[in-house]
């Protein structure tokens, strides 16, 4: 089968969440380059969250598509080039704080929308029960 991130991007809908789905994969693209699979995120937030949250779901749908194993490498789009940690300012490392702290906050939050749909999915069963 021919690699399309578009068929990609539909089985990975059809498994998660809506809004899980807009928030880390409707502004991804991805591209197969032998056996490597590159997807480019908006930010390194996202390339982060996806590495670590999707990467196993990410690895089945594409090496069932591909009937191949691949590998999977997650970038950021937003910053293509790599930064050497000693030249980040003091700045710098205020504003990897604020992110850091976005990014626990967003994970909370995450958490409690997974938490949600389950209650929801339990709800739903015992409606058509």
């Amino acid at each position: 089968m021919e690699f399309s991130w578009e068929s990609v991007l539909q089985k990975i809908h059809d498994q998660i969440s809506k809004p899980s789905y807009e928030t880390w994969f409707k502004s991804t693209s991805g591209e197969l380059n032998d056996d490597t699979v590159t997807i480019y995120a908006a930010n390194a937030f996202a390339r982060d969250w996806i590495e670590n949250h999707y990467e196993d779901m990410l690895f089945e749908i594409i090496k069932e598509m591909l009937a191949k194993p691949v590998e999977i490498i997650v970038v950021s789009t937003s910053n293509m080039e790599k930064v050497n940690r000693k030249d980040r300012t003091a700045k710098t490392d205020t504003n990897y704080d604020i992110i850091n702290n976005q990014n626990q906050l967003l994970m909370k939050q995450q958490e409690k929308i997974d938490e949600l749909e389950r209650r929801i999915r339990a709800l739903e069963q015992k409606v058509e029960s």
